[in-house]
C-alpha cells in the first residue's frame, strides 16, 4: 500500500526543495501525475491532502471535485485535514472520502503565548479507520479544554450501503455545479476569501491562489504591529 501526502502551498504550506524541508505539493497536475505513477506499481493507493481552509465546514468544490477525480483513477481512499474542525465523510463509488479530520493537534490556549482559542464546534474529533478486511470504522472524541484532553466517545462501523452513519456527507451524490451552488450557500467563510470552484480555470486559480496568498501576508503584518487579533 502506497500513501501519497500532499500539502496545499496557498494556505502557508511549504514545498519541498533540494535544499528546504517542505511538503509534497498539491498542484492538481502534480498530484494526477504522481498518482498515475503510483497505481501503476501499487494495488493500494490512499492519498492524504492538507487543503482548504480553516474552519469550513464544507471541502471546497475544487477539492471534493480532485478527490472524486482520485477514485476514478483507482485510489481506494482520500483523506484530508487542515480545517480544525470535522467534516463529512462521503463514499464515491464505494471509496470513503474523509474531508476533515479535526483539530487533534491544536490544544487551546498553547499557541501564540497562551492566546489561541478555537470555536466550541471545534472539540469534536474523528479518527477514521479502515481496516485489513476492508471494513470502515469511525472513532469519535470529544476535547476538554479545561483538562486538555480527548475523550472518547464511540466508534461506529460504516456501511456504505445503507447510507446512514455520523458524519455522513449530505451532498453525497449531488454534482459538481450543484454543489458549487451548495457551498456558495454554506460555507463558514464569507468575506474576503475567494472560493475555488469544481472546474476552476488556471487563470482564475492562479488569480485566487495569489489573493489569498497576500491577504495572509497583510494578516501576519498586521497582527506583528498589534493592529489585529489573530482569531481562528
Amino acid at each position: 500500500m502506497d500513501i501519497l501526502s500532499f500539502g496545499w502551498d496557498v494556505i502557508k504550506c511549504p514545498i519541498a526543495t533540494n535544499t528546504q524541508s517542505g511538503v509534497n505539493p498539491y498542484k492538481k497536475k502534480h498530484v494526477l501525475e504522481t498518482v498515475e505513477k503510483a497505481l501503476r506499481n501499487s494495488e493500494r493507493v490512499i492519498c492524504y491532502f492538507h487543503w482548504g481552509y480553516e474552519l469550513e465546514e464544507y471541502p471546497l468544490p475544487y477539492d471534493r471535485a480532485l478527490a472524486h477525480r482520485l477514485i476514478e483513477m483507482g485510489v481506494k481512499a482520500v483523506i484530508g485535514c487542515h480545517a480544525h474542525r470535522v467534516q463529512q465523510i462521503e463514499f464515491y463509488k464505494g471509496c470513503p472520502i474523509v474531508y476533515g479530520l479535526g483539530n487533534f493537534l491544536f490544544p487551546h490556549q498553547i499557541y501564540w503565548n497562551g492566546r489561541l482559542k478555537f470555536p466550541d464546534f471545534t472539540k469534536k474529533e474523528l479518527a477514521f479507520e479502515i481496516t485489513e478486511n476492508g471494513e470502515f470504522l469511525t472513532h469519535w472524541f470529544n476535547y476538554d479544554i479545561e483538562g486538555n484532553r480527548l475523550m472518547y466517545e464511540r466508534s461506529e462501523q460504516i456501511i456504505p450501503e445503507m447510507n446512514s452513519f455520523e458524519g455522513m456527507a449530505q451532498y453525497s451524490g449531488m454534482s459538481s455545479s450543484d454543489y458549487d451552488a451548495y457551498f456558495k450557500k454554506n460555507r463558514h467563510h464569507t468575506k474576503m476569501i475567494p472560493m475555488f470552484s469544481s472546474d476552476e480555470s488556471k487563470f482564475l486559480y492562479m488569480i485566487k491562489s495569489r489573493f489569498v496568498k497576500y491577504r495572509a501576508k497583510a494578516i501576519d503584518i498586521l497582527v506583528k504591529m498589534n493592529l489585529k487579533a489573530r482569531k481562528k
